[in-house]
């Protein structure tokens, strides 16, 4: 795995692209799965395997993906100068392996350590980047419970909330 992954910078926040031609429909959707390839914490990287993002994403976006193993170094640079981002990450709990839990920025508030088990986690970093004012415009945070579980259903489950949300 490449840090940053291809097309990503690693410190400077690209120029933001709010919308395209005033129509309000984000011109950049950032998919970031956080985990591991291996145990509970792959959750995330094997939904985002088959996550079919043209099932959800806003005509003429331009859709990018990376599976990150470091939220507290990773995450930022990826977030900085996208329109809409959804991080998908392992949480302990929340119901039986697969299972999914959807939170929009209004939410983050409740965000406990369920959703990370990284030293500098997933809600501490959209804290920062709140703080920085380099959240994306549309954020979606999607806790899946670890475990062995189907990974094509729960990608699935996934477009459905966020088509729902979306639409």
């Amino acid at each position: 795995m490449m840090f940053p992954p291809a097309g990503f910078p690693r410190t400077a926040c690209p120029p933001r692209r709010r919308d395209t031609g005033g129509t309000g429909v984000p011109a950049d959707l950032v998919i970031v799965a956080v985990g591991t390839a291996q145990g509970e914490d792959a959750a995330a990287w094997q939904v985002l395997e088959h996550l079919d993002d043209r099932a959800f994403a806003p005509a003429g976006c331009v859709v990018r993906r990376a599976r990150i193993d470091r939220p507290g170094t990773d995450l930022l640079p990826l977030l900085c100068g996208a329109g809409h981002a959804v991080v998908l990450d392992a949480m302990r709990g929340g119901g039986p392996p697969g299972t999914v839990r959807l939170l929009d920025r209004r939410e983050l508030s409740l965000v406990d350590d369920r959703l990370s088990c990284h030293a500098l986690g997933v809600a501490e970093v959209l804290a920062l980047a709140d703080a920085l004012g380099e959240l994306p415009q549309v954020l979606h945070v999607v806790g899946i419970a670890g475990g062995a579980f189907d990974a094509r259903r729960a990608a699935l489950a996934v477009t459905d909330l966020l088509r729902a949300r979306l639409g």
